[in-house]
């Protein structure tokens, strides 16, 4: 087959973002079976486009003013400014030029399907437009919730733009020619809006088990280290703040315990001034045992897991943590870490208390702080929870299990076109 992969985002290789990541290792993981691939995206901003990442080709379309998660956040402010004038035309403009660069390498490259992450508006509406004038089927990957009570909402955005991001996940998702979800949850939410099910796939989320090897270290008695890695936006739909209050109840019995939290957002810093979680570091007392490392290139994330002799994924139970397949789960248990996680979503699916992971039950920061206390005290257990975790997702959770059905998706468009 011949695929053309298509992100919302822009291609900025070292910062490959969400949907992007996903859809990459797809492409990577298709291009390993025989298939011929492209992936395209937005032409990164003030930067020059790359040609490929680890031997797959990138197509660069026209870039959106939306969705800039690679770029600082001065970045992002001078794109938007730069935007608002004649907004509405230019968007209009933006979808019609779209359409116009994905109509031409569909013909040009004989493409046999497009594989589309996400359903937001202006790279949807470009990409169905392509199918209407060249016939090229669309497989519609899913792996979240942006409208009503998922992002969106999170973010506060107006109640016009969640309608907006509802209509265009259910739409879209109903009239492609197959869809791909990357959890349970989703699946059932798909076949609510009347995907019929030899149309639905399900894919999860994984990691890199080769980029994220083993790397398992003796815990340091009495100073044992913490680690969180993720999105630090106050819109990401977790209570991030309940990691600092664990960890001051966790210091409390095991005073030379530190945390590593690695990623960006506002909750770290904005404008120059401490975001919420170094202001709870620093107002519970805990500020000299917290190392908050920042945003960094996701080629870097082993090296800092590393430090790791305890992984953290403590997610509340909300849409957004339902229907997510969370890809640091799995690059903690790549790298052989043994990890305490909520029982929420796809994690209830993945891990098995006292086996392969840490469960957790509820949203309580006592129950958090009392699960990592027993399981530190075990060194044994621990060690072998972690190398039961990596032979879990060398046997289950990676990405060429989850390449096969996004394949077995695209065959099912492909044999779907012109009916």
């Amino acid at each position: 087959m011949k695929i053309l992969l298509v992100s919302p985002f822009d291609l900025v290789p070292e910062r490959l973002w969400g949907p992007s990541a996903r859809i990459f290792a797809i492409a990577r993981q298709a291009q390993s079976m025989g298939h011929t691939v492209l992936l395209a995206g937005g032409e990164p901003y003030k930067t020059e486009p790359a040609k490929e990442k680890d031997g797959v080709p990138f197509v660069h379309i026209p870039t959106s003013p939306f969705h800039r998660y690679p770029y600082a956040e001065e970045l992002k402010d001078e794109i938007t400014r730069s935007w608002r004038p004649f907004f509405f035309v230019r968007l209009l403009w933006l979808v019609a030029r779209r359409a116009s660069v994905i109509i031409g390498i569909c013909r040009r490259e004989r493409i046999d399907v497009i594989y589309m992450g996400r359903t937001f508006p202006e790279t949807a509406l470009a990409c169905f437009a392509a199918r209407f004038f060249t016939g090229v089927p669309i497989v519609v990957d899913w792996d979240d919730v942006e409208g009503l009570m998922g992002f969106s909402s999170k973010m506060g955005e107006p109640l016009w733009m969640q309608y907006m991001y509802t209509f265009c996940e259910t739409y879209f998702a109903s009239r492609a020619n197959a869809v791909v979800a990357a959890s349970r949850f989703l699946c059932g939410y798909v076949r609510d809006v009347g995907v019929k099910k030899e149309n639905l796939f399900y894919a999860p989320t994984f990691a890199d088990h080769l980029l994220f090897r083993p790397n398992v270290r003796p815990p340091v008695p009495g100073s044992p280290t913490l680690f969180y890695a993720g999105n630090l936006w106050s819109g990401n739909g977790l209570d991030m703040e309940i990691i600092i209050e664990s960890f001051v109840k966790v210091k409390k019995e095991i005073p030379g315990a530190r945390l590593v939290i690695v990623g960006g957002g506002d909750l770290l810093e904005k404008d120059g001034v401490p975001g919420l979680l170094p202001q709870s570091a620093e107002r519970f007392g805990v500020k000299g045992s917290v190392e908050f490392v920042g945003d960094i290139p996701h080629a870097l994330m082993p090296q800092q897991m590393e430090k790791a002799d305890l992984c953290l994924a403590l997610f509340p139970v909300n849409v957004i943590t339902l229907a997510k397949s969370p890809i640091k789960v799995y690059e903690y248990m790549c790298a052989g870490k043994p990890v305490v996680a909520r029982a929420v979503g796809e994690i209830s699916h993945s891990i098995k208390d006292g086996e392969n992971g840490f469960l957790v039950y509820t949203d309580d920061a006592d129950e958090y702080a009392r699960k990592i206390i027993t399981v530190l005290g075990d060194p044994q257990r621990l060690k072998a929870v972690g190398e039961n975790a990596r032979k879990s997702v060398e046997a289950k959770f990676n990405w060429g299990l989850s390449a096969k059905e996004a394949m077995k998706a695209c065959e099912r468009a492909i044999s779907t076109r012109g009916k």
